[in-house]
């Protein structure tokens, strides 16, 4: 099939020629095995045919009417075959996926979603922007949750993860931000950049399993109390730091005065952005390395910059209202290219 990942040996040219169109308006293959597209964006309910084991990307796309479907014994699932299905609350069967594509469910009504056992394989963003998605139990073997999965799920609530799961992509539950209660599997390894971007849960424990995190996990989760299990990760009141306290995870809390600790030498992507109160951010001596958008959005009268700091990479962009950053004269080729919007920079 096409790069929707149904299966490279099936041809869609050929299949498309010798299709038929069922009294719904609905196209298959000429042995009912595939679901080509849908003729009739006016289509309210659907049961799709026995035989039927895939539905190729975009077949269901945009059909704004549609808000029940049957999934019986459907396999394979390709990339937006249901986006923006705005009314699609019901979906039945499905006891059988195997491959869900890329935002093969995103922007529409589901309210809840159990990914079954059979599920091998789910790709980018599969329910982003479902608005009114309230519970997610995954009753799968998956060892990795997509980036984007849920991201913009703002009604999530209540979610079961299976306990094989070692990561979660990039922005996995990002602005999910009626979820209160989180627990992350007894298995997870990697937690990814922004992967819980302004959630609102309140304490979250670090399993011992957890060895590695991408740019700010809990970027925007103001006042989050962290349990750290894990002996990769020290977090207090204030901050997430890793890796023998070196690196600048996340800061935790809203303050007038941001005062980084001594041991830290990299302050991590997104590490210090999305600050509304601070007055002051604070860098000491043994910074060396500020990386992408660490101050995204940070609000701050001055930031220092100590003459340890060897590299600086696109720390400015979109910096929010930062008024002044004190830099060394010999930092000066460090900051080309990035862009600092009206903020004053001082030599020192």
């Amino acid at each position: 099939m096409s790069c929707d990942g149904l299966g490279a040996d099936v041809d869609y040219d050929n299949l498309i020629k010798n299709s038929v169109v069922d009294e719904y308006g609905v196209v298959y293959d000429s042995n009912y095995r595939y679901i080509l597209a849908c003729n009739n964006k006016e289509i309210k309910k659907y049961k799709i045919k026995k035989s039927t084991i895939g539905i190729y990307q975009f077949a269901f796309f945009s059909a704004k009417q549609l808000s029940e479907i049957d999934l019986s014994n459907v396999k394979l699932i390709g990339n937006k075959a249901f986006s923006a299905c705005e009314k699609l609350e019901s979906i039945h069967g499905g006891e059988f996926i195997e491959f869900i594509g890329e935002e093969a469910f995103s922007f529409t009504a589901i309210k809840k979603v159990s990914l079954p056992i059979t599920l091998k394989r789910m790709h980018y963003g599969v329910f982003m922007c479902c608005k009114n998605l309230e519970e997610v139990i995954d009753k799968s073997c998956l060892h990795e949750i997509a980036g984007g999965t849920f991201q913009n799920c703002n009604s999530l609530h209540s979610v079961k993860l299976n306990d094989e799961v070692c990561v979660l992509g990039r922005m996995t539950f990002a602005h999910c931000t009626s979820l209160t209660n989180f627990i992350l599997p007894p298995n997870i390894r990697k937690l990814g950049e922004l992967c819980f971007l302004k959630c609102s849960f309140n304490e979250i424990v670090l399993p011992k399993s957890l060895v590695a995190m991408d740019y700010s996990p809990f970027c925007g989760c103001t006042g989050l109390k962290i349990d750290s299990k894990s002996p990769f990760f020290y977090a207090n009141k204030q901050f997430l730091l890793g890796y023998n306290k070196t690196r600048l995870i996340s800061y935790l809390l809203d303050e007038t005065n941001i005062v980084v600790p001594g041991t830290v030498k990299s302050i991590l992507g997104y590490s210090l952005c999305n600050k509304t109160k601070a007055l002051s951010i604070f860098l000491p001596d043994s910074v060396e390395c500020i990386g992408h958008w660490a101050f995204r959005y940070a609000k701050a009268d001055s930031v220092n910059f100590p003459k340890s700091v060897r590299f600086v990479k696109s720390s400015f962009d979109y910096n929010g209202s930062i008024k002044r950053y004190l830099i060394s004269t010999a930092q000066r080729n460090l900051l080309l290219g990035s862009k600092a919007y009206g903020t004053v920079i001082e030599e020192y």
